[in-house]
């Protein structure tokens, strides 16, 4: 027990003495085997084995400041998109350039008029639009033929609000606040009485609605006109935008900015705010 007590410099100096490249341990280092033939057909094989080469012997302290290194892991990379699909489809799949895509419409716009304060459109597909100021009461009315690409004026009256009905009747709102009404283009337009109107909207079946100068709970009161009467008659519901369904029931957009629509049954349903 004695001999097996050493110093570290001792065990060392002892480590240091062997030599390394003279031991022979199984499965240590390789074997080069050459053949050949001599001009006597004799055949000789010679096998060769090359010690694997071992690093010089480290000290204690260069031992010790090893153990306490931390070893360097490299993280196994994440196979792309592109190298999974490959990998499933055999290849043959090149990864994507990024782009920026943009949706191109069907329809383009086109500037057919300028300077205009109302549009409207009616179930035969005429264009109508109400010009810039020209007087009190607006700006005048024009046609837009689509057979020639040209515009047709309506001198004969000014207004700020246009609407067409199912039958080509054209129905404009002056700044005043007069309803006006022609059977068609060209003809002579007469007032309807008993209504002062901010705005006005048709629907598909004929029905005539307005807003009203007079104030209600989310804007200007909606009327209705009768045709067999020639009355305005209270919708029991206000806005300040108005267009008409295609089942000839009235919308608005109130001040506070919610959707409503009335009801068959003359009843109104909020439909709550725009997004």
């Amino acid at each position: 027990m004695q001999s097996l007590k050493k110093t570290f410099g001792e065990w060392e100096k002892a480590i240091k003495s062997v030599d390394f490249h003279k031991l022979k341990i199984p499965g240590m280092g390789y074997e080069s085997t050459s053949t050949y033939t001599t001009p006597s057909s004799t055949t000789t094989t010679t096998t060769t084995t090359t010690p694997m080469a071992v690093p010089s012997t480290p000290t204690v302290g260069e031992a010790l400041a090893a153990m306490n290194t931390q070893p360097t892991v490299s993280p196994t990379p994440i196979p792309s998109e592109t190298s999974n699909l490959n990998a499933m489809f055999g290849g043959g799949i090149v990864s994507p350039t990024p782009t920026v895509q943009t949706y191109a419409p069907a329809f383009g716009w086109s500037q057919i008029n300028s300077n205009c304060q109302d549009v409207a459109f009616s179930i035969t597909g005429d264009v109508w639009v109400i010009g810039p100021e020209v007087d009190s009461n607006g700006g005048n009315p024009s046609f837009y033929n689509t057979s020639t690409a040209s515009w047709t004026q309506d001198t004969g009256i000014t207004g700020v609000r246009i609407a067409i009905d199912s039958s080509g009747g054209i129905w404009v709102v002056q700044a005043s606040g007069a309803v006006q009404y022609a059977s068609s283009e060209g003809q002579a337009y007469t007032q309807k009485d008993g209504i002062c109107a901010q705005d006005i909207a048709i629907g598909m079946d004929g029905s005539v609605f307005v807003l009203s100068c007079v104030s209600g709970d989310h804007g200007q009161e909606v009327l209705k006109y009768n045709t067999v009467t020639d009355e305005w008659i209270d919708q029991l519901g206000s806005g300040v935008y108005l267009a008409a369904y295609i089942d000839g029931l009235p919308l608005t957009i109130g001040d506070e900015g919610n959707l409503y629509k009335m009801n068959s049954d003359g009843s109104w349903s909020n439909y709550g705010g725009c997004y």
